[in-house]
């Protein structure tokens, strides 16, 4: 049967990206976009920093260019020679709209019946349902799947930049703890972020160290707005449900985040579902998926479970390396990093060869392989459960 009624729910960068990469392979059916309000309206961040790869090949529009990114602790940063551009989330989500053939209706969803979406306003009949509704989990919640376990949660502040801050570098601090710095600094205000890797949503554990970037880079902080985040990041299955409903972005817990590089993983995904949608072979979704991202998506969970892990087992083990180690041995190779940030699933690859100098101990490797087969062994038995 062809797939020539498709509803997307949530029009942010999954939902846009969708309905843009659908008009750019050919897609000739009906598209209804849906979201309980604007277009890029639910948005975790008011920017999104990606790099030239994805920047060139869907002409995204920026709103700022950095030229280095400074890495490591407050104590000693090192810097790396590399372009990142920030764009503003609402103009992205608004530019793939523009240049789609979707048609946007504010409304929100309520109930699934009988292939009917229904929403506060009407009743839409579907061929194939996309949610992309991130953590909202609408589908999920409606039909008891399984959802992400693992999540960024952060508290966000927007500073007025009223000193003479370098506008053209952006800084990424860590501590021991497991604590994340973000600071990008623009023309008229300074973008700041405090992350920590949880499984669970609670703001309270989110310890600020002593030391601030921010404290060190201003005078005198005065605070325009603040607002926090959660950001779904552990993929749960299926990636399509009852032959009539798929799920794309943060709606399944993309491991590397949409408000990051996570960006280009949806695009990129959405490529897949795309060409699924066009060939009316729905079954090869997810089998598509899996083939090309499966290995290196758990793979990079492996790093953050070891890096940001909360485990009292792990904490106890004498020497046993922080996130603050992590960063403080890719210091010493800044190609290491660049390769990373160009293609985050290449972290666990160079942490191989790290470890082949002899720069991570046993018990780390042990800790890593074993998260490699229980993430594999998981996602295995979640593929022969019956939804």
């Amino acid at each position: 049967m062809k797939l020539n009624n498709i509803i997307i729910l949530g029009a942010g960068i999954a939902g846009t990206g969708l309905s843009f990469n659908l008009k750019r392979l050919g897609y000739t059916g009906k598209i209804t976009l849906l979201d309980s309000n604007e277009i890029a309206a639910n948005k975790a961040h008011s920017t999104k920093t990606i790099l030239k790869k994805i920047k060139e090949e869907y002409s995204i529009p920026y709103y700022h260019k950095y030229d280095k990114i400074a890495f490591c602790n407050y104590d000693n940063p090192f810097f790396l020679d590399i372009d990142a551009y920030s764009v503003k989330y609402e103009d992205m989500c608004n530019y793939f709209f523009e240049n789609s053939n979707a048609e946007f209706k504010k409304e929100k969803g309520m109930d699934i019946v009988n292939n009917t979406l229904i929403t506060n306003k009407s009743k839409h009949k579907f061929d194939l349902l996309i949610d992309c509704t991130g953590r909202s989990f609408f589908v999920r919640k409606k039909f008891k799947l399984p959802m992400s376990e693992r999540f960024w949660i952060a508290k966000l502040k927007i500073l007025k930049n009223n000193q003479n801050i370098k506008t053209n570098h952006m800084y990424w601090f860590t501590d021991e703890k497991g604590y994340f710095e973000e600071f990008c600094p623009y023309e008229d205000h300074i973008a700041v972020g405090d992350y920590l890797y949880s499984d669970k949503i609670d703001f309270s554990r989110i310890k600020l160290p002593e030391k601030l970037y921010r404290n060190k880079a201003l005078n005198n902080i005065e605070i325009i707005k603040e607002f926090r985040a959660v950001i779904p990041s552990s993929p749960r299955f299926p990636l399509y449900y009852k032959k009539k409903i798929a799920f794309l972005g943060d709606s399944f817990g993309n491991a590397p985040t949409s408000s990051a590089y996570g960006s280009e993983a949806i695009l990129e995904t959405s490529k897949i579902l795309s060409c699924c949608i066009i060939n009316n072979n729905m079954h090869m979704y997810e089998k598509m998926w899996k083939k090309k991202y499966l290995d290196s998506y758990i793979k990079y969970l492996i790093v953050k479970y070891d890096m940001f892990t909360n485990s009292k087992f792990i904490k106890k083990i004498k020497n046993y390396p922080d996130n603050y180690s992590f960063f403080n041995i890719f210091k010493k190779y800044p190609e290491q990093v660049i390769k990373y940030l160009e293609d985050p699933n290449y972290v666990f690859e160079c942490l191989n060869e790290l470890s082949s100098e002899n720069k991570f101990p046993k018990i780390q490797k042990l800790f890593r392989a074993y998260y490699y087969l229980f993430l594999h062994t998981r996602t295995y038995f979640e593929s022969l459960r019956k939804f």
